[in-house]
């Protein structure tokens, strides 16, 4: 399952690149990548960075550039 990992970390990857420069909703984005809930992209989502998509989009925002 090296195959399906890798794609799902690419996956959530770009669902970080979406959250920090799109106004899409988490749904949206889930929808985008081809999840089958929001539940089970939330889910993914914090196993692989360790956090919620809402969360990650939060701390992102508040994080100065530089």
């Amino acid at each position: 399952s090296t195959l399906i990992s890798y794609i799902t970390t690419l996956k959530i990857s770009y669902a970080c690149t979406l959250l920090r420069h799109t106004d899409s909703s988490p749904l949206e984005i889930s929808n985008k990548l081809a999840y089958d809930s929001l539940s089970h992209f939330n889910r993914v989502f914090k196993k692989i960075t360790g956090t919620s998509p809402i969360a990650y989009r939060k701390q992102v925002a508040d994080t100065p550039i530089g």
